[in-house]
């Protein structure tokens, strides 16, 4: 699971599993660690160097979501690399904040990408099957 873990100080990209055993493995990076820790709902307490330290969990896709909106309310972002399932309007079409604009794909996950604010879709740059890179913008909106 991709995620991102966070809290006042810092902000990780974390992947973690559970192994064989049953055992909540992570890694930071290449480096898979096994740290003394204790999961409550999403927060994750790990003890490293003699400290307890909460992070919280965050979906990648909220995560990414949350960042683009507040840089950029005009465009929707690809909050990770796919490929284009659908596409749910089209060029000079008028969406609500909210409204579903594409549907992608990313490791046989469907994630829908919704418009960051009302107003009209006025590029669309990837069609349906069509592949992108975490980060490409997906739709462009301009004003109503």
């Amino acid at each position: 699971m991709l995620g991102f873990l966070k809290n006042e100080f810092c902000v990780i990209e974390v992947n973690a599993w559970r192994d064989v055993s049953g055992a909540i493995m992570t890694s930071f990076g290449k480096t898979v660690v096994d740290l003394p820790h204790m999961l409550l709902g999403d927060e994750l307490w790990v003890h490293i160097s003699g400290r307890s330290v909460c992070l919280k969990w965050v979906p990648a896709v909220d995560y990414y979501a949350a960042s683009v909106a507040s840089e950029a309310a005009d465009t929707a972002v690809a909050p990770m690399p796919g490929a284009v399932v659908s596409i749910n309007c089209a060029v000079g079409d008028h969406v609500m904040a909210g409204d579903p604009i594409l549907v992608i794909e990313s490791m046989k996950l469907e994630t829908v990408i919704r418009a960051p604010r009302a107003g009209k879709i006025e590029t669309l740059p990837f069609g349906k099957g069509a592949t992108f890179e975490r980060g490409a913008v997906l739709a462009i909106l301009g004003k109503e």
